[in-house]
């Protein structure tokens, strides 16, 4: 696996991805489209958008790509790296009604069970709430 960080333009309607032998591709103007991405997604840095993705080693659109100077090679550790300084992992509600029991029972001040804070933690697994996944983590 090959791990790549790609600089473009960031494009005005957002990441479009389209199906090429059941796996996404990541598609944008600069003529990158032939490679498959088997994880990737923009990353902003000090202005400039990046596609940070790992990419198979026999992929055939790679060596084309790899010749532009917008591409930087990178080892897994520096992409998790990369990943981890400049994407943010966003709490999610992944249990929509327990989390507005839980909104009435604070509003009366009703004392939360041991379960229920575990639902508001979220690093715990209990369905509640939970933080969003970034590259580093599908890596």
């Amino acid at each position: 696996m090959k791990y790549i960080k790609v600089r473009v333009q960031k494009p005005s309607k957002g990441i479009v991805y389209a199906r090429r032998m059941g796996l996404p591709t990541m598609i944008y103007p600069d003529g990158y489209s032939d490679l498959t991405f088997e994880q990737a997604g923009y990353v902003e840095k000090d202005g400039i958008t990046y596609v940070l993705g790992s990419v198979k080693d026999n992929d055939s659109g790679l060596p084309k790509v790899m010749e532009s100077s917008d591409v930087t090679e990178l080892t897994k550790a520096e992409a998790i790296v990369f990943s981890e300084e400049n994407e943010k992992r966003i709490e999610r509600i992944t249990d929509e009604a327990k989390i507005r029991r839980l909104e009435i029972k604070a509003k009366y001040q009703k004392p939360l069970t041991k379960d229920e804070k575990k639902a508001l933690d979220p690093n715990d697994p209990t369905p509640g709430i939970e933080l969003g996944k970034i590259l580093a983590d599908k890596f």
